[in-house]
């Protein structure tokens, strides 16, 4: 049920483990995307929430916000709007700087406002949004990104270059 751009049986998995807030994650998710478009249906990328609530008390939220959208089928859309948007620590209003940000980037992607609100004020996905962040912890995730590249751990942001020649040494390995 994780987003995933790219065939069920594709010869390489990517899957990423990011926190919204994380230049890094963005950083990667879009080396990724490139990589994905340059491969075509070889290539099968899983964007997985691992939020660092302690850097990035607003990060859990904005995963939340994330699989509110995936429940439209606007996963990337928003996930690009997202990471296009400097999210900032709304404690100080009770998390209401986030979620006025939040259904704002629902409203310019056209998606139903009020199942996105209701979807985001009922917490649907804090639970989607934890077993992510156990199962990470589970495989020795500590940071993010990490990248598993089928199920070889890249920790960091690494260039497009140097993802580029793990997939081309992955795809001739297959």
């Amino acid at each position: 049920d994780d987003p995933a751009i790219g065939p069920d049986d594709a010869v390489l998995t990517i899957v990423e483990f990011a926190d919204f807030s994380c230049p890094y994650s963005k950083e990667v998710s879009s080396t990724v995307r490139r990589l994905v478009e340059s491969y075509g249906d070889r290539v099968r990328y899983v964007y997985r929430d691992f939020p660092l609530v302690d850097v990035h008390p607003e990060a859990e939220r904005a995963a939340e916000a994330g699989a509110c959208a995936h429940d439209q089928r606007q996963f990337w859309a928003y996930h690009d709007a997202l990471y296009h948007e400097e999210i900032r620590d709304g404690q100080e209003n009770n998390g209401n700087l986030e979620k006025t940000l939040f259904v704002k980037l629902a409203r310019d992607l056209k998606l139903d406002v009020n199942a996105f609100t209701s979807c985001f004020d009922e917490k649907k996905y804090a639970e989607l949004v934890n077993q992510d962040r156990e199962a990470a912890q589970a495989v020795g995730v500590n940071s993010t990104p990490t990248t598993f590249i089928n199920g070889a751990m890249i920790k960091g942001a690494l260039p497009y270059e140097q993802f580029k020649s793990m997939i081309e040494t992955n795809l001739k390995s297959s």
